[in-house]
């Protein structure tokens, strides 16, 4: 490299830590005018009531294909994926330890029933370590009550972890609880190939997975279509309510949950728990899964 060239690309790193620098003066400065800095955060979650860029709110649950949203709903956003980012939804980019990673491909080869050809592909590496997701794709939102419907689909050769755990792909999240839908497929316990929950914090078992009664079973390679409404309960009351609905089937239906607590994110992660390997877990073959129309409503007023 010549002297010349030597110090230009000094200069261009010299720039870069000079901006990285200013760029943490301005952060520590503006956490230091909101205080705690989990407070912004939570000041920064859109309500039910603000507007998404780009969002197709012209359509009711049922003109979306997702008959199960109760009476009386409001869409906040239907999205077909034409970005990875757009419509409410947001990209925290690949996972750092293992390499996953979700992009927008075209969906064409085998669309989703409804929506575009186009969908959200999560991507796992072969041989990568287990137990945590493909990134994150999230829906900031600050509602008492919400009804979630998308379109899902497995790779026919995809190899769900088996762990008892299962992989854990869709998060409600009412802070400090979670929910979880998760999707577990192991050889010696089938026909349960399909979606189970977990509410951490809450619920009939909490911190536990709870099983859908009686047991079904999902085929890889197709679409299936999911359908969730969640309320939180009121103070000291066990009113919450969960519904589950796949493929137009009611697998769960909670009217009794004690979760007091507002939905404040929504997304899709994936979390695959991987296979015993040379005495770890890793993840066993590359392969996918993918999202297709989400469309999310929350109750109007």
């Amino acid at each position: 490299m010549s002297r010349g060239a030597a110090r230009r690309q000094g200069a261009r790193r010299l720039r870069r830590e000079l901006a990285a620098l200013l760029l943490e003066v301005l952060l520590g400065t503006a956490a230091l005018a909101c205080g705690d800095p989990r407070e912004a955060a939570q000041a920064a979650i859109p309500d039910a009531a603000q507007a998404r860029a780009g969002a197709d709110t012209s359509r009711t649950g049922a003109q979306a294909g997702f008959p199960h949203e109760p009476g009386g709903f409001r869409t906040v956003s239907t999205w077909d994926w034409p970005a990875h980012e757009g419509g409410g939804w947001r990209w925290e980019g690949p996972n750092p330890v293992t390499g996953a990673y979700q992009e927008v491909v075209d969906g064409s080869a085998s669309p989703p029933p409804s929506g575009g050809a186009q969908v959200l592909q999560a991507t796992y590496v072969a041989g990568s370590p287990a137990g945590s997701g493909a990134g994150r794709t999230f829906f900031p939102l600050r509602a008492d009550e919400v009804f979630v419907g998308y379109w899902m689909r497995f790779d026919p050769d995809y190899r769900a972890s088996d762990n008892p755990g299962g992989n854990k792909m869709f998060f409600l999240i009412t802070d400090p609880t979670r929910l979880f839908l998760a999707f577990r497929d192991i050889p010696t316990d089938r026909p349960r190939r399909n979606y189970n929950v977990y509410m951490s914090g809450f619920g009939p078992a909490p911190g536990n997975e709870t099983w859908a009664s009686p047991p079904y079973s999902i085929p890889l390679g197709a679409w299936h279509k999911v359908e969730l409404h969640y309320r939180r309960s009121h103070e000291g009351a066990r009113d919450g309510v969960l519904r589950i609905w796949v493929d137009d089937v009611q697998r769960f239906g909670f009217t009794d949950l004690d979760n007091p607590h507002a939905v404040t994110n929504l997304y899709f992660e994936g979390t695959h728990n991987g296979e015993y390997i040379g005495g770890e877990r890793r993840i066993p073959t590359s392969m996918h899964w993918q999202v297709g129309r989400v469309h999310v409503s929350v109750p109007r007023g």
